[in-house]
């Protein structure tokens, strides 16, 4: 397989971008126990919630949830793994 044809397998499916996306943002490698664990509705929730702290942080209009900690996620997050 060439790499112009892996690259065009990959562009033409998007949940496995988004699934990268996610996956990479969290700092999981896609083949450890928690990435083949998530569903794609697991990928989708975690997207969105993406794309609300996006526009929280670009002042949209959102509220900021003061109630999540990133530091204590990403703590548990490693021990979870």
């Amino acid at each position: 397989m060439t790499p112009d044809t892996l690259m065009r397998l990959v562009k033409d499916e998007p949940m496995e971008r988004l699934r990268w996306l996610v996956l990479s943002r969290f700092s999981v490698a896609p083949w450890s126990r928690t990435a083949r664990r998530m569903t794609d509705a697991d990928c989708l929730r975690c997207a969105c919630h993406m794309v609300l702290d996006r526009k929280t942080s670009a002042g949209a209009g959102f509220t900021h949830n003061p109630a999540f900690d990133e530091e204590k996620f990403n703590s548990l997050k490693g021990a979870a793994e």
